[in-house]
């Protein structure tokens, strides 16, 4: 069975504007912190943004401060800046 990140690497080549959204930053340590409130404790986010020009010509990736990694259960002031983002990406190329 082949790894999903072996077949991105290799190129999708995903033929409509993708919207990615990602953390700054990720954090896997094994013990609790409140720092883990504001990272990606699931996905390597660095890894991510190194891989996404492998899904399509026509990417946007977002990076948000102190998302987690379901940037919908981040804060509010984070949850506020992907809505204005998906907005903004939304009016670009949805219209």
């Amino acid at each position: 069975m082949q790894n999903p990140g072996d077949k991105v690497s290799a190129g999708l080549a995903i033929d409509c504007p993708i919207l990615m959204v990602t953390s700054t930053r990720s954090d896997f340590r094994r013990r609790w912190s409140d720092d883990l409130l504001g990272v990606d404790t699931v996905l390597d986010v660095s890894r991510l943004a190194a891989r996404a020009h492998c899904l399509g010509p026509h990417l946007t990736l977002v990076r948000l401060e102190d998302a987690v990694h379901d940037v919908v259960l981040s804060p509010k002031e984070v949850r506020d800046r992907f809505a204005d983002e998906i907005r903004r990406w939304e009016g670009a190329y949805l219209r």
